[in-house]
C-alpha cells in the first residue's frame, strides 16, 4: 500500500505507466462487469483477472467458452488497445 501510495505521487516514466495501467485495469473490469452481468461473481473475476493480465503483457489472447454458452475473448487489439469481447451465436434451424 505504501508503495502505491508512492507511485501515485512520482511523476517519473515507469510510474506514469504504472498508473496509466492502473486505470485501464479499472475501466476494463467495468466492461467486464457490463458485457458480463449475467454471469457468476467466479466467472467475473477469472475475466478481470484476464483482462488484467493481458494488459500487463503477460498474455496476448485468451477466449473462453462459459457454461452459459457465450464466448468471452480478451486480447490487444492492433492499435494496441484492450478488447472484451462477448460472442453469443443463435442458430435456427428447421427440418421438414
Amino acid at each position: 500500500m505504501l508503495d502505491e501510495a508512492a507511485t501515485n505521487k512520482c511523476d517519473c516514466i515507469d510510474a506514469e505507466n504504472w498508473k496509466k495501467i492502473q486505470k485501464r485495469k479499472k475501466k476494463a473490469k467495468e466492461t467486464v462487469e457490463e458485457l458480463f452481468a449475467d454471469e457468476e461473481e467466479d466467472i467475473l473475476e477469472l475475466l478481470k483477472d484476464l483482462a488484467g493480465k493481458t494488459l500487463e503483457g503477460r498474455i496476448r489472447k485468451a477466449a473462453i467458452v462459459i457454461g452459459s454458452g457465450a464466448k468471452a475473448a480478451v486480447s490487444i487489439s492492433a492499435k494496441g488497445g484492450l478488447k472484451i469481447e462477448r460472442t453469443e451465436t443463435k442458430k435456427g434451424a428447421r427440418e421438414i
